[in-house]
């Protein structure tokens, strides 16, 4: 879909909205409604597809584009300085800069290597999962390893985010032409208790594991936030607003790998396992 046929489509759903106005039936009125719900909710997609596009496309090593990030510094456990910028402040998304050294890449990165990849499914741009070859995953439990479980441990000290003895860290490897459409991870109503009855997936950290040639990058569409894999930089994002609730800001995708592999370490963070949880005032 190109720009002008979504501007089109952007005038047309006002103009349908204002002639609602004019309708008297009620009935009717509900029915209209909910056409134009879920006009709005496609239109938003496609928009959210495009912006997503672009900000792949385009080649960029900045990363918001309103580029009002703000910084700070955090000293870890060992203590060693960690570069925070802030991307966006609600829902919160923060870059940390040389998280891991190279010292602890090699460490990690080994330590996975002792874990079977196994085949893994992707997102297409219809919102469907399909086996795929060009992505591999695996999962190692805190309760596996050691060094993962250190690992979080770390992430907790400069996040606040916490796990469990049931938490596990996601690898996932992407080939050429591998990539992940623009999906939401909180959690809907209905599937608030899932994952071990802890509550909705409130928040996420990536670590990138290996340089990409080219692509790969993570993209937030919404937000308009792009950032170029480099190996030991995390990235954290929140799925819900500084009141808990769901965030639909937090789209998120991973750009085509064009050149090379990717590799990166997830970690899931849900909400009661959270020892406190930010709230906003009023």
């Amino acid at each position: 879909v190109n720009e002008n046929t979504l501007a089109i489509s952007a005038r047309f759903f006002e103009k349908g909205k204002s002639l609602m106005k004019l309708v008297t039936s009620e009935r009717v009125n509900h029915r209209n409604k909910k056409m134009l719900k879920k006009a709005g909710d496609n239109l938003r997609d496609a928009e959210n597809n495009s912006k997503f596009r672009n900000l792949c496309t385009k080649p960029r090593i900045t990363f918001p584009m309103n580029k009002r990030g703000l910084c700070k510094l955090l000293v870890k456990s060992n203590l060693k300085i960690a570069k925070v910028e802030v991307l966006n402040e609600n829902p919160l998304v923060e870059l940390y800069e040389d998280f891991l050294s190279q010292k602890e890449l090699n460490i990690l990165n080994r330590e996975v290597s002792t874990f079977p990849f196994k085949t893994a499914q992707t997102l297409d741009e219809y919102g469907d999962e399909n086996d795929v070859d060009f992505r591999v995953q695996l999962f190692i439990d805190d309760t596996e390893s050691r060094i993962v479980n250190d690992l979080h441990a770390t992430i907790e000290d400069v996040t606040g985010l916490s796990t469990d003895k049931n938490d596990y860290l996601q690898v996932v490897k992407y080939r050429p032409g591998g990539s992940f459409e623009p999906h939401l991870d909180f959690y809907e109503e209905e599937h608030k208790d899932e994952d071990y009855n802890l509550g909705n997936r409130v928040a996420q950290a990536m670590i990138f594991l290996s340089d990409v040639e080219f692509g790969g990058g993570f993209a937030m569409p919404e937000l308009g936030i792009y950032i170029k894999p480099s190996p030991g930089t995390m990235v954290v994002w929140h799925n819900v607003d500084s009141n808990g609730e769901n965030d639909l800001h937090s789209l998120h995708g991973g750009c085509p790998v064009l050149s090379g592999n990717k590799v990166a370490a997830i970690t899931s963070y849900h909400l009661l396992n959270q020892r406190s949880w930010m709230c906003k005032k009023n």
